[in-house]
């Protein structure tokens, strides 16, 4: 009877070795049940102490320290270290250090940094540190320090620092769209929109404009940005009556002004640009104000352009008169040259 019984769990023993392995119980390494009756099917559910492997993964894998799929992943992956997937992957990366995907990727990575390496990328990354993705994606990455995307993005990149750098050809048409938010945005993909204080995209504007009105002040200003979307940063000394705004402060430096720009191409050579500037002073909290400037633009060549146009400023200050009126809009005229080392086509 013991010998029949014996025959009994070896065959079903057998028979389970051919049949899927819908949980896999690992240790560590190649430790496993999956090891044991060297099943190749899919996993549905994989538990793992120090690391969880799995051929192929078709549900949950979860791990104190890491989860590595070393063909495919649709399902998701929970890790307090790193999830590797060395194939496409669908579905939930999530972990304290990183995530690693080798093939293309749908879902969303949320990790401490995360990495896409495949050729295609559809969803979000979430990194602290931040993010980098390799193929052509369409999503977002949202990170407090970085992200890098080394293909064209249609899409959102929201951190300190933002890098696109798009690998499509020249000739090639690319209806791609994206939006860069951060301190720092750099892009060779020219259908995009970044907004921060220094912007440096292919076929866009980036230099300095000096500038001279009617109310006695000179103005230095950087700008930044695609050719029709730009961010700017002006310092401005003379903004009020310089006499008398510097006997009464004679600690003033100059104001701040930072604020974005719009312009319009009338045709190659004449376009049409609408600003707006809010602005602060450097050395104390009075004297600020808003400013709105309407201006032609006409490009002598690829890198100089003339501007000249009408500009409003409001004066926001309740401690004392001054030349400009408070609280009311001020008009004057203005005019300046610029000076674009992109080399920028209207």
């Amino acid at each position: 009877m013991k010998k029949i019984l014996s025959l009994l769990a070896l065959s079903s023993l057998l028979s389970f070795k051919a049949q899927a392995a819908p949980v896999n119980l690992s240790l560590i390494g190649t430790a496993s049940t999956d090891s044991l009756f060297e099943s190749q099917l899919p996993t549905n559910l994989c538990i793992g102490f120090i690391h969880c492997g799995s051929q192929t993964l078709k549900g949950l894998a979860v791990s104190y320290g890491s989860n590595t799929v070393r063909d495919s992943a649709d399902g998701a992956l929970l890790a307090i270290g790193l999830n590797v997937v060395e194939g496409d992957s669908r579905g939930l990366q999530f972990s304290f250090i990183t995530n690693i995907n080798a093939g293309r990727f749908a879902g969303l990575q949320t990790s401490f940094y995360n990495v896409n390496a495949g050729e295609e990328f559809a969803g979000m990354q979430l990194g602290f540190l931040g993010n980098y993705n390799g193929g052509r994606a369409a999503g977002a990455q949202l990170s407090v320090f970085s992200n890098v995307q080394t293909n064209t993005m249609s899409g959102l990149q929201f951190s300190l620092a933002n890098v696109l750098a798009a690998g499509a050809k020249e000739d090639e048409k690319v209806s791609d769209f994206a939006v860069q938010l951060g301190l720092v945005n750099v892009s060779t993909q020219e259908n995009v929109i970044s907004i921060g204080l220094i912007n440096v995209i292919k076929g866009g504007r980036l230099g300095l404009s000096l500038d001279t009105g009617m109310f006695h002040y000179n103005r230095l200003t950087f700008v930044s940005g695609s050719k029709y979307l730009y961010s700017i940063l002006q310092l401005d000394d003379h903004v009020l009556n310089p006499d008398k705004k510097n006997d009464y402060h004679p600690n003033r430096i100059g104001v701040i002004g930072f604020g974005l720009g719009l312009a319009i191409p009338l045709s190659e050579k004449f376009a049409v640009r609408y600003e707006y500037c809010r602005y602060s002073p450097t050395s104390y909290e009075r004297d600020s104000g808003s400013l709105w400037r309407l201006l032609g633009e006409y490009k002598a060549n690829r890198f100089v352009a003339l501007h000249a146009g009408l500009e409003r400023f409001r004066f926001e200050d309740n401690y004392f008169s001054a030349q400009l009126s408070n609280h009311r809009d001020n008009y004057a005229l203005t005019a300046g040259v610029s000076f674009n080392i992109m080399g920028v086509s209207l």
